[in-house]
């Protein structure tokens, strides 16, 4: 009987961990350059999919960073958005693309798709303008601290 309250214990354990990391990212820091940067990090389907919708705001060094298992072109919409993007595009932690100052969709408008131009594994959404003022350009290596 003790051994199945265990059992029934660390599966309930396993379960909620699943579910709470499914919809709080983890936050970590990031640098590029010579900037740091807290990132909320969006490593699984269901948070990459969420990204940073229907939040009102984004400190100014704070992002989010999107992990992909693989390199591909990763298309982002800004579904639910609220405030204007920068959006850094990252592979084998070197900065490849920048696109700057991409607006939130007015109200009843359908959102735009942004894609990179090359495969790429990760992606740092940071607040528009963000690139600029950080200095932040291509070819920028990107130090992921664990």
């Amino acid at each position: 009987m003790v051994k199945r309250i265990a059992i029934l214990l660390g599966a309930a354990f396993l379960l909620f961990t699943f579910w709470y990391y499914q919809r709080n990212p983890l936050t970590t820091k990031i640098t590029i350059g010579n900037h740091v940067l807290y990132v909320d990090v969006a490593a699984t389907p269901v948070a990459r999919e969420r990204g940073l919708s229907g939040r009102t705001s984004l400190a100014q060094d704070y992002g989010m960073l999107f992990v992909f298992p693989a390199p591909a072109k990763h298309g982002f919409w800004m579904r639910g958005m609220n405030f204007a993007l920068d959006f850094i595009w990252i592979r084998d932690k070197t900065v490849y693309e920048l696109t700057r100052n991409v607006p939130a969709p007015l109200s009843g408008q359908s959102p735009n798709m942004l894609e990179p131009y090359y495969p790429i594994d990760m992606v740092l959404e940071v607040n528009a303008g963000s690139i600029d003022r950080f200095g932040i350009k291509q070819g920028d290596k990107v130090v992921i601290r664990q």
